[in-house]
């Protein structure tokens, strides 16, 4: 999923080049690179998975209605603020 998203191929074409030394070797430099952003990455969603599971067995399905019903209301009055700063 992440080798189509545009934003991690602009994170590797214009960050990681500043961090790779010219008098090394290029490529050992590249791949140690890229594993940790990879491990990085898979740590951030495993931890995004585990607390969102916690969280969803938290809470009950009284809860999770008002948590819905808050997140539309949010989408629903930013909309409308949104067509009023339009006109």
């Amino acid at each position: 999923m992440t080798i189509l998203n545009p934003k991690s191929f602009l994170f590797y074409v214009a960050f990681m080049p500043q961090f790779v030394s010219k008098d090394e070797a290029y490529l050992p430099q590249i791949l140690l690179l890229g594993a940790t952003f990879l491990a990085l990455g898979i740590m951030n969603d495993i931890t995004y998975t585990v607390l969102a599971d916690k969280v969803a067995r938290f809470l009950n399905n009284q809860a999770q209605k008002w948590v819905h019903r808050i997140g539309a209301l949010n989408l629903m009055v930013t909309g409308v603020i949104i067509i009023m700063l339009k006109s």
